[in-house]
């Protein structure tokens, strides 16, 4: 595949991607962010398991699980917005070098997302009912711009998490998973998964509904 074609096959997957980000694919893209998830704990899903949930929350119901879905991301960030200026920039390009930009990765640990998670969850144990929150299995989808998992593993605090009352607190990203809480009444497979981080070794087409 020479460069012209590399190019083509960006637009086409950048295209995609403006229209899975969009409203309207709301459910597809929490439906994902589960199944990857899953993926990551070594669980041979069956996508057709995962089912959105028409009276949320929850968002996506597996099995026993009841997964509320919340996205980490950076402040203000717009990444529908984001996708359409990186389409911008591909339909301009002549040749792959036309697309580098400044790439400085920044490096964050388990327990720096706790903390981030913590806070991200803290207006929602506000509003939601006390009841619902016991019920709901937070699944925290990790996509903040350049940031990596450490692989230095770091013991995360979650008393301010499991003080939110929530049944389970997760998170994903797309190399790696972390189930950083869950009361005796969560899913056996969260409970037995908890304070172990999951790096699957291939990390192909664990976002895929098919």
């Amino acid at each position: 595949m020479d460069e012209q074609e590399q190019i083509k096959h960006l637009i086409v997957e950048t295209e995609e991607a403006i229209k899975f980000f969009s409203n309207e694919k709301k459910p597809d893209l929490e439906r994902s962010t589960c199944a990857a998830f899953l993926r990551c704990l070594g669980i041979d899903v069956n996508v057709e398991e995962i089912e959105s949930y028409s009276d949320e929350p929850p968002d996506v119901i597996y099995k026993e699980a009841r997964f509320e879905i919340k996205e980490l991301l950076d402040d203000d960030r717009r990444r529908h917005d984001e996708y359409k200026k990186k389409l911008e920039r591909l339909k301009k390009a002549k040749k792959l070098s036309d697309l580098s930009q400044p790439y400085t990765p920044t490096f964050v640990t388990i327990r720096d997302i706790a903390k981030r998670s913590c806070t991200l969850l803290e207006k929602h144990s506000k509003r939601y009912d006390k009841a619902l929150i016991s019920s709901l299995d937070i699944l925290i989808y990790f996509n903040l711009m350049d940031y990596y998992l450490d692989e230095e593993f770091v013991e995360p605090d979650i008393t301010d998490l499991k003080a939110q009352g929530w049944r389970s607190v997760s998170m994903v990203s797309g190399s790696s998973a972390f189930v950083f809480c869950a009361q005796d009444s969560a899913p056996d497979f969260l409970l037995k998964n908890v304070g172990d981080l999951k790096q699957p070794s291939n990390i192909m087409g664990l976002f895929d509904l098919e």
